[in-house]
């Protein structure tokens, strides 16, 4: 900006853009502030304010939302206040003009804290210092700021400080007074005074030793270290001597609450973290700024310039910096939680090991980085120094935290370890995940169920060196495994390898957490994050407003069928998890709209430093954040309760991931090429979100396995796109030959899922045989067709004949034969093991995707990639589990067939009519309701649903029983229960509920057949032998709702049903929905 020349026309658009981000970040930041202090601290930690009525409460609350409408405004009229200067003044300089842009700022955003001044909200209690905040934080700050940077002289750098210490006194005062007002803290006058002490004289003593230069660093590592441990000797009874945030904080994330002083009732984590910030991170702050202040004060006239401060050394890069901070941060902490423990011996010593562990750290990593390992330590003296705002000053406010939460993860391992007997080391995860608080009471069921278990499990012998000799083994291939990658790729690589690697390994933790009944959900929300596919096709557009070469049509034709995806698998997710309601159809407003403001604030902050700051880092970092939020998606559908969340989330990630691939092509295509992109993304979205709003609940299934399809084929022509546009660089490129090997994998799978799912949704939709295809010879066709593959591979990778178009030939064929590959494999499976193939089509859309980010070199294709894939390999997982199949066997196609002469069945159907139905239902105390795929082709949940509420009302207790494969798909059932209404809390999983049916009176089957079907224990033979099933026969009496009874009338898996012929069954035939309306009308007229 300084060098700018003269202003021009063409100078004014991004100047007023960047005072257009500037205004709306700052309100965007009051918003976020507001909300999260107010509506989700306050409540967490207190119910109610302190002396308010509910309310009371709510009317602030309301003043809050007029206020963050207040600060939007108030970034509109910086936006204005920038634009209308430099549009006049298109003479004058750039700086000149961003100078009129700040004052015009600073200006409007006082009447903001003016007018918030007089509310008398509860933070503050001091108008003026009311109105400090709001107007700094509202949008003064923002000019102030610009001002700083962008002008040259005294008064910009006066105005820069100004600014930024007006910003930073009125959010530590904001913060400060919310967490006294609203959680009632445990406040502690001794600990804040030792805490302040100690920090203010390690910063005074620490720091003078370095900054006067007399001290060698053997002298300045000993200062700290002596002063550390003096201290703890002196105040460790009064506050436990942090004098470290990152210290406190490391006690807080261990459980540790009783370092904090906090015991009994006292020691939970939202008071710990409060208490944290008001004993210990205030105190040490002022503390350290106190230290550095006497310091400056007492060797002004000795020619000292930066007071001890921290900073990197020449040739230390950040990264680097970074490492080094967070490591030593670890082994400080890690001395610290492990002396003073109850398992450590270290017992008075402690005290020493701790300043010892400083003191060896300071003489390691001093002459790198200054070993601050602690922010109040470079709080003070670089605030004094000048050197605060330092990009390299992040380090010391970061990396120190991270060092410290990772060597309290080390703790409670360690410590669950020690807790544990031998037997139950490898059972350490449960314990280290566990909460700290006692545990709740287990209801009588559930310690029933764990005493049978247990008791099962002594009976069966145990050889704990052959358990954990596999365990060894399985490691040792594993790192064997690793280290040969480790040595076969580029150097460069190695780092994609470790992403994918720990992506699948959080994958598959946090899908593990997901309830049953929400594996719909589940499906549906990774098949709409399988939309970032559209990532890759962005990368690779181009042309203008149209493409001009293959590449590009392929891509811009990837974007659009990406966006198909997105838009509707996240509409159709929103709607399923819209109907789940707890007993009495209660719902909590959620206001999820909110989160747009972290999105559009993070976009904007991205965009700002990226295009006008040139931050390019910022890149990893955004797709970073994008891959968090859909991880945290998925983690969101562990509960019905923070379902909806999770669904915002992931719309968030997909938002910004596809937000930070648009802004970094800025400037490497034509600007038009952003029209085309908008007309695909628009065009699919508008096709997907239609599709998902139309489609039936009884259609899910077809729709999920449509929109893998979509996944699959987008997959297929990025690979095409990428080999055509990148061929001549393979040759010179060190990883060329993996690009080359990810864009093969990523066609091959593709293929395989797109006709695979084309062929799920025919199946599903009723337009091909259910029945599994036998060919002659099919497991040769397979063999064949994989030899096929990985003959064309060859010379594909060996480039012979050398050429584009014959790489394509070769390209081309392997991808033809995945597509008649994913046909014969999918359509080999038989229909009652539809759900299994569902899950194995959504796990390939994520090993395609993970192929694209090793293609395109994106950590977040191979992030969410890798997510997916696990997700599906996961629920493929429990779906074979609960059927009694192997995975080799479901991909394979050897599912749903007999293997020998079918056991006779005996006896004959006992049919029923209404009136015994209704007499055995009002007659019963308990009744169980096994609903099947039948309830949802007759939609028949609706008048059901009102016969429950009323046989409830009435003192009958009714479950819902649900397999695991029940329907077309995992969890279908329970949306399809949850669209009428019923409560969730009285519908089970078949694990929770199968050992209550032979206490049940009455167990009623709507629509299920293969899930009941008792053959599955009885006859080895049969096509689901060894399938789990729920145990209906076993109640008193079984009632199965059937439309008919005849030699073509079995389930899905072609396989007849016994349990219809047994004595204590009666068959009440008919339509689903007609009967259910008919049990209705007659059960509610025979309680009035």
């Amino acid at each position: 900006f300084r060098s700018a020349p003269a202003m021009t026309t063409a100078h004014a658009l991004p100047a007023i853009q960047l005072a257009a981000l500037g205004g709306m970040s700052a309100g965007s930041l009051q918003l976020i502030y507001r909300h999260y202090c107010r509506q989700l601290l306050y409540p967490k930690l207190h119910k109610t304010p302190k002396g308010k009525t509910l309310s009371e409460y709510q009317r602030r609350l309301a003043q809050d939302r007029e206020d963050s409408v207040t600060a939007f405004a108030v970034g509109a009229a910086l936006a204005t206040g920038g634009a209308v200067p430099l549009l006049v003044h298109k003479g004058a300089s750039l700086v000149q003009a961003l100078q009129a842009a700040a004052v015009a700022g600073g200006v409007f955003s006082p009447l903001y804290g003016i007018a918030a001044s007089g509310k008398g909200r509860i933070v503050a209690q001091n108008p003026l210092l009311t109105a400090v905040a709001a107007s700094v934080i509202g949008g003064g700050v923002g000019g102030a700021a610009l001002a700083g940077s962008a002008l040259a002289g005294a008064k910009a750098a006066t105005l820069h400080k100004v600014g930024v210490t007006a910003l930073t006194s009125a959010m530590a005062y904001d913060t400060y007074a919310l967490m006294v007002h609203a959680s009632n803290p445990v406040i502690s006058p001794k600990a804040m005074i030792a805490e302040f002490l100690g920090t203010g004289t390690l910063v005074f003593i620490g720091a003078g030793a370095g900054a006067l230069g007399k001290a060698s660093l053997v002298g300045v590592a000993l200062a700290h270290g002596l002063v550390l441990g003096c201290f703890a000797y002196a105040y460790g009874h009064l506050s436990g001597v942090h004098i470290n945030p990152a210290v406190s904080l490391g006690f807080v994330t261990a459980g540790r609450y009783d370092a904090l002083g906090l015991q009994g009732e006292e020691a939970v984590g939202s008071k710990a973290a409060v208490s944290m910030v008001v004993n210990y991170w205030v105190p040490q702050c002022l503390g350290s700024i106190a230290g550095a202040g006497l310091l400056k004060y007492c060797i002004s006239g000795q020619g000292v310039a930066t007071l001890g401060a921290t900073t990197l050394s020449a040739g230390v890069s950040w990264g680097q910096g970074f490492t080094l901070e967070t490591l030593m941060t670890f082994f400080l902490m890690n001395t610290i939680l492990h002396t003073t423990d109850k398992y450590g011996g270290a017992a008075g010593m402690a005290p020493w090991a701790i300043g010892s562990t400083l003191t060896f750290c300071i003489l390691m990593d001093g002459p790198l980085t200054g070993a601050s390992l602690n922010p109040a330590r470079t709080l003070g003296p670089n605030l004094f120094s000048g050197l605060l705002l330092k990009p390299a000053t992040t380090i010391y406010f970061t990396a120190p935290f991270l060092g410290a939460a990772a060597a309290a993860g080390v703790w409670k391992m360690l410590a669950a370890m020690q807790d544990a007997s031998d037997s139950e080391v490898f059972d350490w995860w449960d314990k280290l995940t566990a909460e700290e608080h006692p545990k709740e009471l287990e209801s009588p069921k559930k310690e029933e169920k764990k005493e049978k278990e247990e008791e099962k499990k002594e009976e069966e012998p145990k050889s704990p060196f052959r358990d954990t000799l596999g365990k060894v083994a399985m490691t040792t291939a594993g790192l064997g495994a690793l280290g040969a990658v480790g040595i076969a790729v580029p150097a460069s690589w190695v780092g994609n390898v470790t992403t994918f690697a720990l992506s699948s390994l959080v994958g598959y933790q946090v899908v593990h957490t997901v309830t049953p009944a929400l594996h719909t959900p589940l499906m549906s929300v990774t098949n709409a994050i399988s939309g970032s596919v559209i990532v890759g096709g962005l990368m690779l557009t181009g042309g203008g407003v149209y493409p001009t070469t293959a590449s590009q049509g392929l891509a811009i034709a990837s974007v659009f069928m990406a966006s198909v995806n997105i838009f509707g698998g996240f509409h159709v997710t929103g709607r399923m998890l819209d109907m789940f309601k707890k007993d009495g159809n209660t719902q909590v407003e959620e206001h999820n709209w909110l989160w747009l403001i972290p999105s559009l604030s993070w976009c904007g902050l991205y965009a700002s430093a990226r295009l006008l700051g040139g931050y390019t880092g910022l890149d990893t970092m955004s797709y970073m954040v994008s891959s968090m939020c859909c991880i945290l998606s998925i983690a969101g559908l562990s509960g019905q309760e923070t379902s909806r969340l999770g669904n915002s989330l992931g719309k968030m990630g997909v938002g910004i991931g596809t937000f930070t691939c648009l802004v970094s092509m800025y400037g490497t295509v034509d600007p038009w090429t952003y029209l085309q992109i908008a007309l695909a993304i628009g065009g699919g979205g508008i096709i997907g979100g239609t599709i998902a709003h139309r489609v039936e609940i009884t259609s899910l299934p077809q729709l999920v396995a449509g929109f893998h399809s979509v996944v699959g084929l987008a997959a297929c022509t990025i690979s095409f796109a990428q080999y055509i546009g990148e061929y001549a660089l393979f040759a010179s490129s060190p990883i060329g030959g993996i690009q080359k090997t990810a864009i093969y994998l990523g066609s091959v799978i593709g293929g395989v899922t797109f006709t695979g799912s084309l062929v799920a949704f025919a199946k599903l939709n009723g337009n091909w045989k259910s029945d599994a295809l036998s060919l002659p010879g099919r497991d040769l066709w397979n063999v064949l067709m994989a030899a096929g593959v990985v003959g064309l591979g060859v010379p594909y990778f060996m480039q012979t004949p050398a050429g584009l178009k014959y790489g394509l030939m070769q390209l081309g064929g392997a991808t033809v034969i995945s597509f008649l590959a994913g046909w014969h494999l999918t359509d080999s499976i038989g229909g009652a093991d539809m759900p299994v193939v569902i899950t194995v089509l959504n796990s390939y859309s994520g090993w395609a995707l993970v192929a694209e980010g090793f293609m395109l070199q994106n950590s977040m294709l191979l992030i969410v990639g890798s997510l997916i894939g696990a997700s599906g390999a996961l629920l493929t997982w429990i779906m074979c589990k609960a059927m009694n199949r192997s995975i080799a066997n479901v991909i394979l196609g050897g599912l749903g067939t007999a293997k020998g002469p079918l056991m006779e069945i005996t006896g004959t159907a006992t049919p029923m009519d209404l009136d015994e139905v209704v007499s055995e239902l009002v007659g019963a105390r308990k009744v169980i309701i096994v609903p099947g795929y039948g309830l949802a082709v007759a939609q028949g949940q609706y008048p059901m649903a009102e016969m429950v509420a009323c046989l409830r009302k009435n003192g009958i207790e009714v479950a819902f029983a649900i397999h695991p494969v029940a329907g077309r798909m995992p969890g279908q059932l329970n949306v399809l229960l949850a669209e009428a209404n019923i409560p969730y809390d009285i519908v089970f999983e078949m694990d929770e509920i199968n050992d209550e049916f032979a206490g049940a009176d009455v167990s009623l089957v709507v629509g299920a057949n293969d899930t009941i079907n008792c053959s599955a224990e009885d006859d080895p033979n049969s096509p689901i032998a060894g399938m789990p099933v729920l145990k209906v026969w076993k109640s008193q009496k079984c009632i199965v709702m059937k439309r008919s009874i005849n030699p073509n009338a079995t389930g899905y898996a072609g396989v007849d049903n016994p349990v219809f012929y047994k004595p204590n069954t009666g068959m009440f035939l008919g339509d689903a929905k007609m009967n259910c309306q008919l049990l209705n009308e007659k059960i509610n007229a025979h309680f009035k």
